[in-house]
């Protein structure tokens, strides 16, 4: 069984090495492709799938780490759960606020449209 570091390594590798074959078959030049149209496609499938794959194992690597963090440091996990909710509420203040604002605006505009028609 391979120990976490090395785990760890060669799920970040993997992807690495995943997203620089995508990248190497758009950074080709056209001049020097020689190479068929469906060759082209079939190695940018092949290309796409690794990446895929590879993203999904980084997923369930993170996953697995997170829930083996939540099980032996529970109350950081209640933390950063605390921090995120309080970020959600400020956000939504904020929004309120901006709400509040354009109100404020809109019944400025009415009445001044409304104030000549009364007169």
């Amino acid at each position: 069984m391979l120990s976490m570091e090395e785990y760890n390594g060669d799920v970040i590798n993997n992807f690495r090495q995943a997203v620089k074959s995508c990248l190497t078959l758009l950074s080709v030049p056209v001049k020097t492709r020689h190479i068929e149209a469906d060759e082209i496609k079939t190695t940018a499938e092949v290309a796409t799938h690794r990446l895929i794959e590879a993203a999904r194992r980084s997923e369930r690597h993170f996953n697995r780490l997170y829930a083996l963090f939540s099980a032996y440091c529970p109350e950081e996990v209640l933390k950063e759960e605390m921090n995120d909710m309080k970020q959600e509420i400020e956000r939504k203040k904020n929004m309120i606020l901006r709400h509040e604002e354009k109100m404020l605006a809109w019944e400025q505009i009415l009445s001044e449209a409304v104030a000549p028609m009364a007169s």
